[in-house]
């Protein structure tokens, strides 16, 4: 499978070469020609593609970027923004309190402080099985990635 766009350009060359030398017409090299440039077009289907052909073929051309968002598209984009610095501070809060600070209190009558206060399994279980998963799911993502672009 062609990994760059001078490999299936090659490809496509040396497929279209015995044909152009065969016949030694023009039509030949005026196909090879357009095949080379939908190949050039579409380079970034090479990993994804199993057939040439469908390289070759006429793929819709990119859609073209607005210079800026809109003014309400903006204000989601920095509201999502802000929930997500709160609940990664809500989280770091949470985890420090469940694993250092509640042990550090003197001992609460609240029923779930007190739970936090004197275990020392759990208190570590939660906060860190985050970092934890998100190590195994890149690791899994990145050796997906690597099977798929060297099979």
């Amino acid at each position: 499978m062609p990994a760059s766009p001078d490999r299936a350009a090659a490809a496509a060359g040396a497929a279209a070469a015995p044909a152009a030398a065969a016949g030694g017409d023009a039509d030949a090299d005026a196909d090879a020609d357009a095949l080379l440039a939908a190949l050039r077009l579409n380079w970034r289907k090479v990993a994804s593609t199993d057939n040439l052909l469908l390289l070759a073929e006429d793929a819709p051309p990119p859609p073209e970027r607005a210079a800026a968002r809109p003014p309400r598209r903006r204000a989601r984009a920095l509201l999502q923004g802000l929930a997500l610095i709160a609940a990664g501070a809500a989280l770091l809060a949470w985890a420090l309190f469940s694993m250092a600070l509640s042990k550090l209190l003197p001992p609460s009558s609240v029923p779930a402080v007190a739970a936090v206060q004197n275990d020392w399994y759990y208190c570590f279980l939660g906060p860190l099985m985050l970092p934890v998963t998100f190590v195994a799911v890149t690791s899994n993502w990145f050796s997906l990635k690597l099977f798929k672009h060297n099979s």
